[in-house]
């Protein structure tokens, strides 16, 4: 009489392919949410630069100075550095002032920069 059925070791070679393919796959998940906490992140830390040049613009040219200015904001509730450093105007009397901003969050770890010139 033939039985039927499988053997134990059919079972645990079932067994931990059955777990490697649940293990690569929630791996795959994990590090995929990963990636897009850090791009919400950056895209976030894109905006806030966008909007301190925007706010830059909106000002007297004359008023500005160069020197380096500092704020902070929030991207996704995480605290983030804004370091605005305004140039000197150029000798020839162009007219331009050299801004960059610079944001920096996960405690320094991530940064973003932004440069651009500011006409009158």
């Amino acid at each position: 009489m033939k039985k039927k059925g499988f053997t134990l070791v059919e079972v645990l070679v079932a067994t931990v392919i059955l777990l490697t393919a649940i293990i690569g796959t929630s791996a795959f998940f994990y590090f995929n949410r990963q990636s897009l906490v850090k791009a919400r992140l950056k895209r976030q830390a894109t905006i806030s630069a966008v909007n301190k040049i925007e706010e830059l613009k909106g000002m007297d040219y004359y008023s500005l100075t160069a020197g380096t200015l500092s704020d902070t904001a929030l991207l996704a509730n995480a605290p983030a550095d804004i370091k605005v450093t305004i140039g000197e105007e150029p000798e020839d009397g162009i007219g331009y002032l050299p801004v960059t901003v610079e944001v920096t969050w996960d405690d320094d770890k991530e940064k973003l920069s932004l440069s651009t010139f500011l006409t009158h």
